[in-house]
């Protein structure tokens, strides 16, 4: 009797061993195949990516409203994905962006506090002896007790007509304080896990709503 032979082989994609149906077969499965074949793709395309980007180009501009055409077809047959897709790239690029202008305006950011500050002095609404006696007594994070890069803390925001004033500012660290922005101290702080009922109460009576 003529045993049949098993061959193995590596796959080319993968490099886990496997038994071979045919001797033209070199990935392990279908999956590993195509993917072969699309970074065959995608290195053609890099090589030239240039002729690739004029054709891109011409065919655009040869079948503009053809494709517009298809483009406004596709969205209304598929709404479910439209939302998706915006929802979630909104989301990473809103955070990429302002992380990177962040990054690139160091400098213009903080000459806008400098000249903000400077402003609040000069209108009468702080007063520099009441900043340095602030800094000096508050060591920690007024919501969640952390010492570590703290900050002026405005509980009613400037932008909703908050003033720099003893019964308005306090110490948080820059979470809480990036963390709370605009938004209502109160429902904030109910929120978060550090929540103290006592720390709520004495935030109440620093305000005067109690």
């Amino acid at each position: 009797m003529i045993k049949n032979k098993i061959y193995k082989a590596h796959c080319l994609l993968c490099g886990e061993e496997f038994i071979k149906n045919s001797n033209v077969q070199k990935f392990c499965c279908k999956k590993h195949k195509i993917q072969n074949d699309i970074n065959k793709l995608m290195v053609k395309y890099y090589e030239n990516i240039e002729f690739e980007k004029e054709k891109r180009k011409n065919h655009w501009k040869m079948h503009k409203e053809e494709e517009y055409k298809k483009h406004k077809e596709w969205k209304i047959k598929n709404p479910d994905k439209v939302n998706k897709y915006y929802e979630k790239a909104d989301k990473k690029d809103k955070a990429l962006r302002f992380k990177n202008w962040r990054i690139k305006n160091k400098g213009y950011l903080k000459l806008k506090r400098s000249k903000r500050h400077r402003d609040l002095i000069k209108t009468g609404k702080i007063e520099i002896d009441f900043v340095d006696i602030f800094e000096k007594t508050f060591d920690s994070c007024f919501y969640c007790g952390s010492k570590i890069n703290l900050e002026n803390d405005h509980i009613k925001p400037i932008s909703k007509g908050g003033l720099t004033e003893m019964g308005n500012i306090i110490k948080a660290c820059k979470g809480c304080n990036s963390s709370k922005r605009n938004k209502n101290v109160f429902e904030w702080y109910k929120s978060k896990k550090f929540f103290d009922p006592i720390q709520s109460f004495r935030l109440a009576h620093l305000i005067g709503n109690i």
